[in-house]
């Protein structure tokens, strides 16, 4: 959760990994929450920057910051990082190795930070790419997109759920499913 969002859909009898910048990440209540209803709290850096344009350095504390500052506001200090656009660099990996953070990637995202995004283009985009063991990405926030598109991956959950769940898949936080 990246910005002032709803929560994740309440009812979809599902919980997810949430990911969390630590700018943004001061709402102890609402962190305090996500964890209480069974939801995964994970890292997603200090800033939503691409790390090319961040050097090694700079980047290692800002990922130090944000875990200090998310473990804090959650209560639990997150295990994964996934690099914000998935650029992974050296200094990515170095710095998330040297903080005990795992980095993980997705396999099926649904493009839905575009003003044109639908819940039903969010749908059509992963499911290609459903299958067992593929992190899905979708975002709760539209802090770095078009306004509003948070909207259509929030309205893509429950039938993606449904849909995963009726091809045999399990669904749930990264950390249910074992290392990557």
């Amino acid at each position: 959760m990246t910005g002032r969002t709803p929560s994740p859909p309440r009812g979809c009898s599902t919980c997810s990994t949430t990911w969390g910048c630590g700018r943004r990440s001061s709402c102890s209540a609402r962190w305090w929450r996500l964890v209480a209803d069974g939801h995964e709290v994970a890292l997603h850096g200090w800033h939503h920057r691409n790390s090319l344009r961040v050097p090694p350095l700079a980047l290692h504390r800002s990922l130090g910051r944000a875990l200090d500052v998310l473990g804090d506001a959650a209560g639990v200090r997150p295990a994964l990082y996934r690099p914000p656009y998935g650029v992974v660099t050296a200094g990515t990996l170095a710095s998330a190795r040297a903080l005990g953070l795992r980095t993980v990637l997705w396999g099926a995202w649904g493009k839905d930070w575009s003003a044109r995004a639908t819940p039903a283009r969010v749908l059509r985009t992963v499911a290609p790419d459903l299958r067992g063991g593929v992190t899905v990405l979708l975002h709760d926030s539209d802090c770095t997109s078009a306004p509003g598109s948070w909207r259509s991956a929030l309205g893509a959950v429950r039938p993606l759920v449904a849909a995963s769940r009726g091809a045999g898949l399990s669904v749930g936080p990264l950390g249910e499913h074992g290392p990557a």
